[in-house]
């Protein structure tokens, strides 16, 4: 996430690091579990997008990469960043996490 930042300097996205902050995820009916198994973006409506489609709702937002969200959606790539998502996104749990009972060990139990 730090990499995309830098792209938006202008506040036009609010960072939350639920490692030091989960207050907001009951807001939004999700677990800190649930949130560090997948990427998630809450827009202003408060709609909650996750995995490859949430970072196509930042690319969008991001000036650099906003054309890289439009070429993937002419293209219709997006089942395809999906599955290459899901694959990452599972190593990055277990490597993050490592806890036995399959939970994470790094989020409060909220």
């Amino acid at each position: 996430m730090n990499h995309y930042k830098q792209f938006a300097s202008d506040g036009i996205i609010h960072w939350i690091d639920i490692f030091h902050d989960d207050s907001l995820l009951g807001r939004f009916n999700l677990g800190a579990d649930e949130a560090m198994r997948r990427f998630h973006v809450i827009d202003q409506a408060g709609n909650v997008t996750r995995g490859a489609a949430a970072f196509l709702v930042l690319w969008q937002a991001l000036p650099g990469y906003r054309y890289l969200a439009k070429l993937i959606a002419l293209l219709h790539l997006s089942p395809i960043l999906e599955l290459g998502y899901e694959w990452f996104a599972k190593r990055r749990y277990r490597r993050t996490c490592r806890r036995r009972d399959g939970t994470c060990a790094n989020v409060p139990d909220g």
